[in-house]
């Protein structure tokens, strides 16, 4: 969730190993008032920075293919769900540009440009599931209350970040949250797990 902070602030928690990590950030929560600015830092940093590619050898590329063929067509499916959705895109024309190299992917692997959705329906597979890819579902809130219970409202448990300027309002967001780790203004805390992923632990 952002409270303040703008889009760049946690670009890589979304476009890293493209999405393909369990602590990837899989769905963003962003304050109505900024909701708009938001999207705009975060169009403006895929389209200048992320690049996608085979090698990153040279520290050029920030987004190679999906894992397998399976996950890669999930990926599809999910965009294509959104789009019967009525969904508003960004970032769909690189992805028009890269269909030459989806129909190749059987050869040189399971590529995805990075998709920004906007104001994703709550109720969308998108949002409900995790989908390890470069497909990042932004919401905005206005109600601290609601969006919290949408969060806590899916399975999945390992992690979650809240990002803002106000200590007090970003704390009691965190305290709220049903994971086993919240990063707050940062990826700089022990990981833990709850729901379909925790692994117990007794002290």
């Amino acid at each position: 969730m952002w409270t303040s902070k703008s889009g760049s602030a946690g670009r890589h928690g979304c476009m890293w190993n493209s999405g393909q990590s369990c602590i990837a950030t899989k769905r963003v929560y962003i304050h109505e008032s900024i909701y708009e600015r938001f999207l705009r830092a975060l169009v403006e940093f895929t389209r200048a920075h992320v690049t996608v590619g085979c090698s990153s050898v040279d520290g050029a590329t920030m987004l190679g293919p999906i894992q397998n063929k399976m996950q890669y067509q999930k990926q599809r499916d999910l965009i294509e769900d959104c789009r019967r959705e009525g969904c508003n895109f960004f970032l769909d024309q690189p992805l028009t540009a890269q269909e030459d190299l989806a129909r190749q992917s059987l050869e040189s692997g399971f590529f995805l440009w990075p998709i920004i959705v906007d104001n994703s329906p709550a109720g969308s597979p998108l949002v409900t599931e995790e989908q390890f890819g470069p497909i990042i579902p932004c919401m905005p809130f206005s109600d601290i209350e609601a969006v919290i219970s949408a969060a806590n409202s899916t399975s999945a448990g390992l992690s979650a970040s809240v990002w803002g300027e106000d200590a007090k309002a970003t704390q009691r967001i965190a305290d709220s949250l049903d994971v086993g780790t919240v990063f707050v203004n940062g990826p700089h805390v022990q990981i833990l797990a709850f729901h379909s992923q925790a692994i117990r632990r007794v002290e």
